[in-house]
Parts: C-alpha cells; sequence; structure tokens
C-alpha cells in the first residue's frame, strides 16, 4: 500500500462502501492521509475509526487523531482525543507521551506535561523518546543543564534517536549569557557538536533517518553572540542538504 497510496485509498474506500463500519479501514485510511499531510481528511476517518473500534485499535486511533489534532492547533481537541485514549488502554506509555507534547504548548499547563512525561517515563523507563520531550519542557524552564542531561539520557536509551542528537548541538546556545567567556565557551561546544552531527550523517550512507529531526529544534539563538557565523551555519547547512537530499532524492537534482 505504501507504494502506492492513491490506490490503497481507491481500495479502502472500495472496502467501506460493502462495510462502512470496518474500523480498521477507517484507521489505515486515515494512516495514508496522515503521511500525505491532508489531516482534515485524516482526522475524519479516525473519527470514524474510534467509533467502531474496541482496545488498542480504538487507543490508537485516538493517538493519531490527537496528533493531527495538535498540528492543526487544535488543543483542547487533542487533548480530549488523548484522555480517551487512556480510557481504552489506561497504561500505554505513548499516550502518555503525546499528552505531554500537547499540554506543553502552554505555558500554564507545563507542570501538567511534565507530569505526563515522567509517567510515560515510568510506563517505559528504556523509552528515549519522553526524555527528549522532557529535555525540550526544561529547556522552556530555563532549565538548560537538566535538560541536557534528558537528551543524554534519551540518546543513551535510543542511540537512533536523531532529535535527541539535535538537541544536545542546539542546546549548547542558550538564550542569555553571563559573560563574554560564556559565550566563547557555548560557542565551542557548539561547534564540536555541529561537527560530530555532520560526521554522524556521513558515517551513514542513508540518513534519511534525521529527517524528522529537522526543523525539530534550529540554531535559532546562534545569532545573539552577534560574531561571524558563516563557517557554522556552513556546517549546518551543509548538514541538512546532507538529510534532506537522502531523504527525498527526487528533490534533489536540478530540473532538466
Amino acid at each position: 500500500m505504501q507504494k502506492n497510496p492513491e490506490k490503497a485509498i481507491d481500495q479502502l474506500k472500495l472496502a467501506l462502501k460493502l462495510r462502512p463500519a470496518w474500523a480498521n479501514a477507517h484507521y489505515r485510511l486515515g494512516t495514508i492521509f496522515k503521511a500525505q499531510r491532508r489531516l482534515n481528511h485524516a482526522v475524519n476517518s479516525y473519527r470514524k475509526a474510534v467509533q467502531s473500534a474496541v482496545g488498542e485499535l480504538q487507543a490508537n486511533a485516538y493517538n493519531d487523531l490527537a496528533i493531527c489534532l495538535k498540528e492543526q492547533d487544535k488543543l483542547l481537541d487533542a487533548e480530549e482525543a488523548c484522555r480517551r485514549s487512556l480510557s481504552a488502554v489506561p497504561d500505554a506509555w505513548e499516550t502518555q507521551n503525546i499528552l505531554g507534547t500537547i499540554l506543553q504548548e502552554r505555558q500554564s499547563r507545563l507542570e501538567e506535561a511534565a507530569q505526563a512525561f515522567s509517567k510515560a517515563i515510568r510506563l517505559n523507563p528504556k523509552q528515549g523518546v519522553p526524555y527528549c520531550n522532557l529535555g525540550q519542557l526544561l529547556f522552556k524552564q530555563g532549565k538548560l543543564q537538566a535538560s541536557l542531561q534528558a537528551y543524554k539520557t534519551a540518546l543513551k536509551l535510543n542511540p537512533d534517536l536523531v532529535q535527541a542528537e539535535f538537541c544536545i548541538c542546539m542546546r549548547q546556545l542558550p538564550i542569555i549569557y553571563g559573560s563574554t567567556e560564556e559565550i566563547e565557551a557555548r560557542r565551542q561546544r557548539y561547534q564540536e557538536q555541529l561537527k560530530q552531527l555532520f560526521q554522524s550523517s556521513k558515517n551513514k550512507p542513508d540518513c534519511a533517518y534525521g529527517s524528522n529531526a529537522v526543523g525539530f529544534v534550529q540554531p535559532y539563538y546562534l545569532a545573539y553572540q552577534t560574531k561571524n557565523d558563516r563557517e557554522l551555519q556552513k556546517i549546518y547547512g551543509d548538514l541538512i542538504v546532507r538529510i534532506m537530499s537522502s531523504r527525498y532524492p527526487q528533490w534533489s537534482q536540478p530540473p532538466d
């Protein structure tokens, strides 16, 4: 189905004409739409899936519904979808993690988000993703060292978690510095981490794995150092080109 999503969509729609309440077909249809970034269609399919699904399938449909709603900035609806998923499967770490990412979008609910990430970690202490998201939250709270430790824990648990690699690199750049010496120290650490990240991508022929990390965090605060960043930005640019060219080879060639 993944090789020909449009054909898969047609087949699923045909199947649903024969069985309109087939939850799995609605769910699979939503998953294809979600991958295509057709979020309105995905939301519609997931809503139909949860109406007749039960147990784990219903929870998964609610989770994916929550992700789509969050991307549409419908945070209250996304939170409700997570709560309903937890009613179906109360001890799902994935749902607690998704709930945390929704709650942390609001400054007033950061503590609730931290509780959700902490519960996800308790439910699955060997999974690095909640640690990475917890690191993002800690950074928002101004707890730089704690956030870096969370990213390092995430990477230790999941060595291929590229988001954590990116975060460790980019979070070497705080918003405010205490002295010119700190600027130089942070700049040096950022440069070392960036080169390490670039080398890591060179050592992996297929570095498409990193495409989800692009945009997750960026070197936005590098400019706050008010220095010549051309060399560092070139390394960063070459890294992004390498990753995205690997992910989308059909778009990396010059037009005919």
